[in-house]
């Protein structure tokens, strides 16, 4: 009669530990999405921070999102152009 309590006992502690285990598994998977996630996020802050920094002239403005978390930059473009020629004015020959 004891080793029925016994495997009943075993039986029992297997099934639990199984499902915790696997329920554990599930937050986890979720934990490590959430955490490339916000990996990637600081990934990209960081490029933003080393472009700043490298030209710090440049006329940037960041780009928000709509938490007002920066999401990107924006640098206004002009441009100059001077156009050269030779020749000589007059009727053509």
């Amino acid at each position: 009669m004891d080793f029925v309590y016994f495997l009943t006992g075993v039986i029992i502690t297997v099934v639990v530990s199984a499902f915790f285990y696997i329920e554990a598994g599930k937050d986890l998977k979720e934990e490590a999405a959430r955490l490339r996630e916000e990996a990637e996020k600081l990934r990209r802050l960081q490029q933003l921070a080393i472009v700043v920094i490298t030209d710090p002239k440049a006329n940037y403005r960041p780009i928000y999102d709509a938490a007002r978390n920066i999401v990107g930059l924006n640098l206004p473009l002009a441009a100059n152009s001077i156009v050269m020629a030779k020749g000589k004015l007059g009727p053509p020959d």
